[in-house]
């Protein structure tokens, strides 16, 4: 049986939003004389394609909205929050004993792992993290052809 409940799928434009940044396909295609403006901090880019500016502010594959401190909380909400969700509730449906931003399991550390899992010897902790998949230089295996998929 395949997932069908609001949890497990998403629109077809979220989908194609998601999958052609990882293959490198433009979402926005912008002209040699345009710039790219970021929405909400109003950075622009410096040069045409965002490969030859030294820090990649505004690219066409919308990298830089994954760390724009103006998306901070709406990123939280609408992205890393139904993560943690979609990873806790399996282990909870499997009957596992976990928990979700468990206080004081890191020592020495105010930080808190998304998600436990509980274990008799030792915890799994989970932490949902962003990640700029077009982009080399935070992700090594980032793709560099248009039209083929990032590892």
């Amino acid at each position: 049986m395949v997932p069908s409940d609001p949890a497990t799928t998403l629109p077809s434009e979220i989908f194609e939003t998601g999958i052609k940044p990882r293959l490198l396909i433009e979402l926005t295609p912008a002209t040699t004389s345009e710039r790219r403006k970021c929405p909400v901090c109003h950075k622009e880019s410096t040069r045409e394609p965002s490969v030859q500016e030294p820090v990649r502010s505004v690219d066409e594959f919308r990298d830089h909205i994954v760390g724009c401190k103006g998306m901070f909380s709406l990123r939280t909400k609408l992205w890393h929050d139904p993560l943690v969700q979609n990873w806790h509730m399996p282990a909870r449906m499997a009957g596992l004993s976990c928990g979700k931003e468990v206080s004081n399991l890191m020592l020495h550390s105010g930080k808190r792992p998304d998600v436990v899992l509980f274990q008799h010897l030792f915890n799994i902790l989970i932490d949902v993290r962003a990640v700029a998949g077009a982009d080399p230089r935070h992700c090594c295996a980032a793709a560099l052809n248009p039209g083929h998929g990032a590892v």
